[in-house]
């Protein structure tokens, strides 16, 4: 990003000067980076890419499709959603077609806290990843839990963290609290083999 950013600067910088005779241009990312929610396309993006990188360190997670992050409220589902996730449609993956391919369209609602946006977006990549790798297709159960394993761990640290494992649902909740389990006797490496060799 850092080169990119010179670039910029530096074309800005010429364009400024040929046009007034002289040039005080400056390209900043900062207001991107720290704004505390995420309300637009670019601070969107940048986040992803944050996500992915975290994703790639600590769950070994990668995607090799492309993914086409919207910032905008998912389109309803109907009442079984709300049924599993209280809050609301806050996020949604699916998979389409994108110039012949396969690709991962994701939406999450704008305005949300920086750590709530990444974590849902890192919820997201998950349901991407295991439909890229094709495990957990048949349990909803695992396939769950694991997307809100890795979102735990996006707000670890936070009361969102807490406010997730309270959230109540007999199939979901069993699930992440299973995961949590096993990591903390076997470690993430093992848990993640266990996961993606589940059925």
């Amino acid at each position: 990003m850092t080169w990119l950013t010179q670039v910029f600067t530096e074309v800005g910088r010429a364009i400024e000067k040929a046009c007034f005779g002289q040039s005080n241009f400056r390209l900043t990312t900062s207001e991107f980076t720290t704004a505390s929610t995420i309300d637009n396309g670019v601070q969107a993006k940048m986040a992803l890419a944050e996500v992915r990188r975290q994703l790639a360190q600590e769950f070994n997670i990668e995607l090799t499709w492309p993914i086409l992050l919207e910032l905008k409220v998912p389109p309803a589902q109907g009442w079984k959603s709300l049924v599993y996730n209280p809050e609301g449609n806050l996020a949604r993956h699916q998979v389409v077609d994108f110039r012949g391919s396969s690709a991962h369209q994701v939406w999450v609602k704008p305005g949300l806290t920086r750590v709530r946006f990444k974590s849902l977006v890192a919820h997201e990549l998950v349901h991407a990843f295991q439909r890229e790798a094709n495990f957990l297709n048949q349990n909803l159960s695992l396939r769950e839990g694991m997307a809100r394993w890795v979102e735990f761990h996006f707000l670890k640290g936070s009361a969102e963290a807490d406010r997730l494992l309270k959230l109540k649902h007999y199939t979901f909740g069993k699930s992440i609290e299973s995961i949590l389990d096993f990591e903390s006797k076997s470690g993430r490496q093992a848990t993640l083999q266990w996961l993606r060799s589940s059925h």
